[in-house]
């Protein structure tokens, strides 16, 4: 393993801690004193991470305050949630060019919040001297949030926008795989509309004109036109990249290569084979065809609104 895939597992550890918590607490399995001490093991070794999913120690965040001279991103790379942005993240922050925020999902749309988790100017500046280029990130499930588009470009126009789209009726599985992980197993078994992908997706689908709040919201998600229309608007056609994640899973090298020059950073090459971090733990899911035919039919007209503003057409 070379130093960028030793580096992006450094930076992934906070996932795995999240993902064997998450999926414990859906076996429901844990003995309570195992559980205990496993708790208290992960809260002593998340002290000192350099770099966090969400959530951060408090006395990192206050000790950071003190310094006022931080950085905003240069880059974003944003996408609906769970369209991929989590490996992206750990693998562009693994980049010797590029500066890792210390956490990846900020807890506010408003970028003069965001300070205290980026590295100093100072900081910035030394490296840039040493490696000759040094650039921040922001990279999350932030593609709906229309909040930070218009609020970074007021104080920096320029940032380089990289929008990573998913086929929505896989990210519907996605979601809905994800909603299963972070209930108990016994719930599950017990709502008729969350045991199969089938039934969520007919709920959904039944409810969509009807009902309110984040169950049916879900397949709002899933249409992009709009949201990238403004992130469009907001930092200029020149600056923005619109591209399909899937593209990223079949090659992650030739996608890192195309990412690497819209941004302006050196060439480095990624190991061949890399985990994929953030994935959900639940093995032995797929999807039914009939389900997606559901899916795509309901996306079709969104798609074409979004091939229209971006100029072309993904295979959906």
């Amino acid at each position: 393993m070379n130093k960028l895939g030793r580096r992006r597992r450094l930076l992934s550890i906070d996932y795995q801690l999240n993902a064997h918590a998450v999926l414990e607490a859906h076996n429901g399995r844990a003995r309570w004193m195992r559980n205990v001490a496993s708790k208290c093991v992960t809260a002593l070794r998340r002290q000192f991470l350099s770099h966090y999913f969400g959530s951060p120690p408090q006395w990192r965040i206050r000790i950071r305050r003190l310094r006022k001279d931080r950085a905003l991103p240069d880059f974003c790379i944003v996408g609906p949630a769970k369209s991929g942005t989590s490996d992206l993240a750990v693998t562009i922050m693994a980049h010797p060019n590029v500066l890792s925020p210390l956490v990846k999902e900020v807890p506010s749309t408003d970028p003069l919040s965001w300070r205290p988790f980026y590295p100093t100017r100072q900081a910035v500046q030394r490296h840039a001297m040493r490696h000759g280029v040094a650039l921040c990130p922001l990279v999350g499930p932030y593609l709906h949030s229309l909040d930070i588009p218009f609020a970074l470009s007021s104080m920096c126009p320029d940032t380089k926008i990289v929008i990573t789209l998913r086929n929505p009726a896989d990210l519907m599985f996605s979601q809905w795989k994800w909603l299963v992980l972070h209930k108990e197993k016994h719930l599950v078994h017990r709502v008729p509309f969350l045991e199969s992908f089938s039934a969520y997706v007919n709920k959904l689908l039944e409810l969509h004109s009807e009902a309110p709040g984040p169950f049916v919201a879900t397949l709002l998600i899933g249409i992009y036109a709009s949201s990238v229309a403004h992130w469009i608007r907001a930092f200029g056609a020149q600056n923005v990249r619109v591209v399909d994640a899937a593209a990223y899973f079949e090659s992650r090298n030739i996608f890192f290569n195309s990412l690497e020059q819209f941004l302006g950073l050196p060439h480095v090459s990624l190991p061949e084979r890399l985990p994929v971090t953030n994935c959900n733990p639940l093995k032995a899911m797929a999807p039914d065809p009939e389900t997606l035919a559901k899916l795509r039919a309901f996306y079709a007209p969104y798609n074409h609104r979004l091939w229209e503003i971006i100029g072309t057409t993904f295979p959906w």
